[in-house]
This record gives structure tokens, C-alpha cells and sequence, in this order.
């Protein structure tokens, strides 16, 4: 899960809310956030939340994809030329990835890779209750 550093300000359905307390990377409040069996209410954050320095790895990564972007666009763009899974030159052959393993987009992460942050930084903030 990302740190969270800070949360400056919390809006219920637009409305500002100060009944709210900041423990670690959750935020709790004693009264429910929206109602039983009824419409969940739009909750909006304001806060300031990362790392710092960020990891070399995801800095490695990010310039990894900027990099593969540019050089797709000067090769035509998404999908101009597939993933090739093999090439022979005598009676000239070039075969292409298929299925599940074709890459379109040189900017699309591998399942692995994708699973890996995943597992890494976690998943989507959830409501797990109230804070009493």
C-alpha cells in the first residue's frame, strides 16, 4: 500500500467533513460513511501520499516504458508492428505472438509484472468500518 503522509481534506457528496482521523494509511470516522442499504456516498480525499525518493526498480521501469513508447511511435505506433515470437532468414520467415502472450501495445505490462506491484503496493483503498 502506498504511505500515506498526509490528509489535508475529506468531502462526503461534496460536503466537507471533519470527523475523520488518520491512522496509518486508513482513514476512520466514528459515524458510518454513508448509510446501510442505501446509496454509497461519494467520498473525495485530498491528501499527499508516495514515496520519497521513489524506489530505483519503479524508476528503472517507468523509463523503460517511456523508452519502448517512443521508439513504438517512430515505428508507426500501437499495434504497426506485433510482438514477434520468431525469425529465420533462409526462405524468410517471421512469426508473430498469438493469443494470451501478444503484445500490442509495447506500453502494456506483463501479468507477471503487473502481479508483482500488485502484491508490492496492494490494492485500492476499501471501507473496512467505523472507528469508535
Amino acid at each position: 500500500m502506498r504511505p500515506v503522509i498526509s490528509v489535508s481534506r475529506v468531502l462526503m457528496d461534496g460536503e466537507e467533513t471533519g470527523d475523520w482521523k488518520l491512522l496509518g494509511n486508513a482513514l476512520y470516522r466514528e459515524s458510518l460513511w454513508s448509510l446501510p442499504n442505501m446509496v454509497p456516498c461519494s467520498v473525495t480525499v485530498t491528501m499527499l501520499a508516495g514515496y520519497d525518493p521513489v524506489p530505483p526498480d519503479i524508476v528503472r521501469l517507468v523509463c523503460s516504458m517511456v523508452a519502448a513508447g517512443l521508439v513504438q511511435q517512430s515505428n508507426g505506433g500501437p499495434g504497426a508492428h506485433r510482438d514477434e515470437s520468431y525469425a529465420r532468414i533462409d526462405d524468410v520467415q517471421i512469426g508473430y505472438r498469438q493469443g494470451d502472450s501478444e503484445i500490442i501495445d509495447a506500453l502494456e505490462l506483463p501479468e507477471g509484472t503487473k502481479r508483482a506491484l500488485r502484491n508490492r503496493f496492494g490494492m485500492r483503498g476499501i471501507a473496512i468500518g467505523v472507528f469508535r
